[in-house]
């Protein structure tokens, strides 16, 4: 909800489908696809699937055991997986279900393959991730879901890079975690970190810093400064539909190729610089943040807005200083200070007010 984002018509638990797992399990125990290792565990025999490692496109010696567990020496193959543990890894277990094969609980492969199919049906057209999930996770996801209901399940993966820092990976476990909470406390709005993943493709990997956050923030109250003073003018003369489909089918074409958005954030700002009229490019801005969800219309009402008068003078001193006219650059900015607002300049000509 901070982030205005779809809620999931289903959140499911794996401890609430116990029984929805063990009948998948026993499907491919009935096809021929498990067994049972020393330690009374029922394993995925990978060596019965013959597309094993084509997501990874890796050959089956070459593919991992997992860089987080100990190499199991009750498989049978490296690449075998544990489907239901009768045997915990973990000392003093608590969370074990009864089962067929004895009391345990489910592998973690088998939980996703169990609940999506049972929500979603054999055939899901979109499954998503992250790009560490494709040689394993993913990998047994498929092996699980094709062999059960004997067909392909899953007609495309999308694999979304890691969100990085300046030294690398952000992870809990190096201490460099930050939450969207963190951003908060530090007085950043949810919607200029969300500006801010919008400006990078999700196969791209996406550094995070304040400096970056700080540029998306600034790119954000610059949108919104316009479409304040657009809505204030209310100019609807010169409309042109025409160029405004012509537009509008561009920015989702960005996104029908692959979920481009940094493609489509740039369709927004050629909008924004286009001859098209104030009305049309509010409808324009309408359009993508019922897409995008940048609390766009929110922003604009809000009683701490900058008086329409201080952005006419800021627009004004912004095509002055286009037209390298210092003079009346600094005369308009004399008139925003002593009227109690400071702006600061950015590149590109753009602003932000303060």
């Amino acid at each position: 909800e901070t982030l205005s984002l779809a809620k999931p018509d289903v959140i499911c638990r794996a401890s609430e489908h116990i029984q929805e797992i063990i009948e998948f399990i026993k499907t491919l125990e009935k096809k021929g696809y498990t067994y049972v290792g020393e330690n009374g565990n029922i394993y995925y025999d990978t060596q019965k699937f013959d597309g094993y490692g084509q997501l990874s496109k890796q050959n089956r010696e070459d593919l991992k055991i997992g860089a987080r567990v100990e190499e199991d020496v009750n498989k049978k193959n490296p690449t075998d997986f544990v489907l239901w543990f009768v045997s915990s890894k973990f000392k003093n277990q608590i969370l074990q279900w009864d089962s067929p094969w004895g009391v345990g609980y489910p592998g973690w492969h088998i939980e996703c393959s169990a609940m999506s199919i049972k929500y979603l049906g054999d055939q899901i057209d979109i499954h998503c991730g992250g790009i560490d999930h494709i040689p394993i996770h993913h990998e047994n996801e498929i092996a699980q879901n094709n062999a059960c209901m004997g067909h392909q399940v899953v007609n495309n993966w999308l694999h979304t890079e890691f969100l990085q820092i300046k030294d690398g990976k952000m992870s809990k476990s190096a201490g460099n975690f930050i939450t969207l909470n963190t951003l908060i406390e530090k007085g950043y709005k949810p919607e200029y970190y969300k500006y801010f993943t919008l400006t990078s493709h999700y196969k791209t990997p996406l550094v995070f810093s304040y400096e970056n956050l700080d540029n998306a923030k600034n790119t954000y109250e610059n949108l919104i400064n316009k479409v304040k003073l657009w809505k204030k003018n209310n100019n609807s003369s010169n409309s042109n539909v025409e160029k405004l489909n012509e537009y509008t089918e561009q920015f989702n074409n960005c996104l029908f190729d692959d979920f481009n958005t940094p493609k489509a954030l740039s369709i927004l700002w050629d909008v924004v610089k286009s001859d098209l009229s104030e009305n049309d490019k509010l409808s324009f801005i309408k359009h993508i943040d019922s897409i995008f969800g940048l609390f766009i219309e929110k922003n604009c009402l809000e009683n701490k807005n900058i008086p329409t008068e201080i952005l006419e003078l800021a627009e004004q001193r912004k095509q002055a200083r286009i037209n390298k006219n210092w003079s009346l650059s600094d005369s308009l900015r004399d008139k925003i200070i002593e009227k109690g607002f400071n702006i600061k300049d950015n590149p590109n000509n753009e602003y932000e007010i303060e």
